[in-house]
C-alpha cells in the first residue's frame, strides 16, 4: 500500500531469500531478491547454540549466576530462579546486584558474607573470592571474572537437593 515490501522467502531446499519491493520513477517497482541463505544459517546455528548452553546450564543443581560489570544479571539458571523464589522460565535480566544479593541474604542469612559480597561485586572489595559455607551447609561462592564480570555460585552440601525452602531455613 505504501510502495515498500519486504519478506524474506524460505524455500523446501534450504535457501532464504529476502524480497524487498521500491517504488520507482512512472509507478513501476524495483525489486531487490537477495540470497540470505547463510545468514539465516549463522543465526540459527547461533540461537541453538545459546538454546544448548541455557539447557546445559539449566541441567546443574548448583545455582549460577553471572552479574556484568554495570551490575545487572547477564544470566542465571533454572536453580537460581528457584532460591530467589522465581518461576524457572522467569528471566531474571532486570535485577540489579544488589537486589539479587540482598534476597540471597533473606534466603540464606549469614553476618557478615552478603556485606562483603555486595561490597566485591560494586569493586569496594579487593578480594578475587569469597566463600563460605552457611549454617545450613549451603556453600555460597562469588568470584571476579574477567572483564570485570562476576560468577555467583550457590550449592547444597553432598546429598542434598535444592530448594527455596530449605534454603530460606
Amino acid at each position: 500500500e505504501d510502495g515498500h515490501y519486504c519478506e524474506s522467502w524460505s524455500l523446501p531446499t534450504g535457501l532464504t531469500y529476502r524480497v524487498t519491493g521500491k517504488p520507482h520513477a512512472d509507478g513501476s517497482v524495483a525489486f531487490l531478491i537477495e540470497d540470505i541463505s547463510d545468514e539465516m544459517s549463522l543465526t540459527r546455528r547461533y540461537r541453538t547454540q545459546l538454546d544448548m548452553r541455557q539447557t546445559a546450564l539449566d541441567h546443574i543443581s548448583e545455582a549460577v549466576a553471572v552479574i556484568s560489570p554495570s551490575g545487572v544479571v547477564v544470566f542465571s539458571n533454572h536453580a537460581f530462579a528457584t532460591l530467589l523464589g522465581k518461576a524457572p522460565d522467569e528471566s531474571l535480566a532486570d535485577i540489579r546486584a544488589k537486589t539479587l544479593l540482598q534476597t540471597c541474604r533473606e534466603r540464606i542469612p549469614h553476618p557478615g558474607f552478603w556485606e562483603d559480597a555486595l561490597a566485591l561485586v560494586e569493586h569496594r572489595h579487593d578480594a578475587r573470592t569469597l566463600e563460605k559455607v552457611m549454617p545450613n551447609g549451603t556453600v555460597c561462592r562469588i568470584e571476579r571474572l574477567r572483564g570485570r564480570f562476576f560468577f555467583i555460585g550457590i550449592r547444597e552440601t553432598a546429598g542434598e537437593t535444592m530448594s527455596a525452602g530449605a534454603l530460606s531455613a
